[in-house]
């Protein structure tokens, strides 16, 4: 080997070196890049995941709501519906009462009519009697 041989060896041996520092230097930058891509896709795949979880608590706090809001609003409607029927069975209970002392007042004064009726028809027989009996002894006295 001559001088110029051996002089242009570690000259070579260095300009190898820089491209093999070069080469691993652009593949950290890559290696760098992609892993920081990874990271905004996961960031952004989380983020997006995130996003569709609160939507997914809010379509069921809202749909828990309306079903509280229709469940109280049935209750209200039945106590509504029970309030009326109680209503309606005391109007029907008063009027069934009003009916029955109505009907007692009649036969009441159905039966002090009879009574009465009866009395009279008895004091007219005894009348007639009365007076059947004056005629029968009016012969005898005469």
């Amino acid at each position: 080997m001559t001088v110029a041989t051996a002089a242009q060896a570690p000259e070579r041996e260095l300009e190898e070196t820089k491209k093999a520092l070069l080469a691993t230097r652009e593949a950290l930058e890559r290696a760098h890049i992609e892993r920081e891509t990874a990271v905004q896709k996961a960031g952004a795949a989380a983020a997006e995941e995130i996003k569709q979880l609160r939507e997914t608590v809010t379509a069921l706090r809202e749909a828990l709501e309306r079903a509280h809001a229709e469940r109280d609003q049935a209750v209200a409607q039945a106590v509504q519906r029970s309030a009326a029927e109680i209503d309606e069975l005391r109007a029907t209970a008063h009027a069934l009462r009003e009916a029955l002392e109505g009907a007692r007042a009649e036969r009441e004064a159905a039966i002090q009519k009879a009574v009465q009726r009866l009395t009279e028809e008895n004091a007219q027989l005894k009348r007639t009697v009365q007076a059947l009996r004056e005629q029968l002894e009016k012969p005898r006295e005469g």
